[in-house]
């Protein structure tokens, strides 16, 4: 049995596919797949972009609860000239106002400002907290493709090595007759589809590599000798579904859909409050003709044309889109928690299973091919078939336990636990 065989067979003790190839002479350390995980929630740019949105709105939350600022004015009127029989006297030509106006929110048009601003606010902090979820989630899947990449290219280039070994010897024996010359040309051709599929994994590898490295906000792709396959973690225990309705309150888009629904009320509440007109207080000093006067006054708009009818109605429709919008998210996210958990309890065995039923069989039907073949006792098909589906096993096997880690992942972020227990 060959070292891919054996170390792949081994694999399954402990639930994971891993390298084929030689370990290193000189051990590197392991980036675990945690740390990896936390470095994209803590300081990838696109975590920090959304951080900075959700500080952005906080902002204007602390804005609105300060009362509107008064306004002041100073104005010197009866400006004119002087004449020989009356000189211009600034003490008693000039009249001097000074005003200070104080808009006063008496009717509730600064709270339903208020409380907008904070519902949006806290919307923002749930959209922020998705946002995270989805690049940790972006960063567990390009961390997981590097690392199939990397499995991959070694079993498939350990395969095209060998191909290329046996395509050596075909020639031998079909320049001493032994073979006709049509197994060779399978065998060529079998050796090209080879190197194919290593040219396309070697790509989408270093693809993945590169992407996480920019992820993270790193310009070096990720050194692929340093990933290691995390185990799965467990799930509770529970009909999905019903966890999925138990979970769907506390998810970021049912979150942001509540206190939209909460900003959407406030401004229903403003719209009403600018029907009934607001007063501005004013109190002031004036200067005319030489006395010193104190004036006061009250001002206030007349809505004798415009009761705001239109704004109430628009402010109750808002109301009720977004009432339907969070029955339709709570659904939604009801639904697509119980959808990954379903996928995760599915695929986690069958990944288990597939390192020894799918290719654990493959290998060992290529092994016993691959030693027919140097025994010259064996057709070239069978060989051809026996690499071409230990190949595909190789991929799927592969593909299934990085599914399998995914959807786990994924079911826990909308369970609300910890993605790495």
């Amino acid at each position: 049995m060959s070292r891919l065989a054996r170390t792949l067979l081994l694999a399954a003790a402990v639930s994971f596919p891993v390298r084929g190839a030689e370990p290193p002479a000189t051990a590197v350390p392991p980036l675990p797949f945690e740390d990896v995980l936390g470095a994209a929630a803590e300081r990838a740019p696109l975590a920090a972009a959304s951080v900075a949105r959700r500080d952005a709105l906080d902002a204007n939350a602390a804005k609105a609860r300060r009362l509107p600022n008064p306004e002041a004015a100073l104005r010197v009127e009866n400006w004119r000239r002087g004449t020989d029989a009356h000189p211009f006297d600034a003490q008693t030509d000039l009249d001097v106002v000074a005003e200070l106006s104080q808009p006063l929110p008496v009717f509730g048009t600064w709270t339903a400002r208020r409380d907008e601003a904070a519902a949006l606010s806290r919307a923002a902090r749930a959209t922020s907290r998705g946002e995270v979820e989805a690049v940790v989630l972006e960063a567990a899947r390009l961390y997981l493709d590097a690392l199939r990449g990397r499995d991959l290219v070694d079993a498939l280039a350990e395969s095209r090595d060998v191909l290329g070994t046996m395509v050596a010897t075909m020639e031998k024996r079909v320049a001493e007759g032994w073979s006709a010359e049509g197994d060779l040309l399978k065998l060529r051709a079998e050796s090209a589809r080879s190197g194919a599929l290593l040219a396309r994994a070697t790509l989408e590898r270093d693809d993945a590599a590169a992407r996480l490295a920019a992820l993270l906000g790193e310009e070096a792709p990720v050194d692929l000798a340093r990933l290691v396959m995390p185990p799965v973690p467990a799930l509770p225990e529970g009909e999905a579904e019903t966890l999925g309705r138990e979970s769907a309150s506390t998810r970021p888009a049912v979150i942001e859909a509540r206190e939209r629904l909460e900003a959407a009320r406030a401004a229903l509440r403003f719209e009403k409050a600018l029907r009934a007109p607001e007063p501005s207080l004013t109190a002031g000093y004036k200067r005319t003709g030489g006395l010193d006067t104190a004036l006061a006054g009250i001002s206030f708009p007349l809505p004798l044309f415009d009761a705001n009818a239109a704004g109430v109605s628009r402010g109750e429709a808002e109301v009720r889109a977004a009432q339907a919008n969070l029955r339709a998210t709570e659904l939604d996210a009801a639904a697509r928690t119980a959808a990954l958990v379903r996928a995760a309890r599915t695929l986690v065995p069958r990944a288990g299973a597939a390192v020894t039923d799918l290719l654990g069989s493959a290998l060992g039907a290529r092994g016993a091919a691959r030693a027919s073949f140097r025994e010259g006792v064996s057709e070239v098909l069978p060989l051809v078939d026996a690499e071409r589906v230990t190949a595909e096993a190789l991929r799927e096997t592969l593909d299934l336990a990085v599914d399998a880690r995914l959807a786990t992942l994924a079911a826990r972020f909308a369970l609300g636990q910890e993605v790495v227990p």
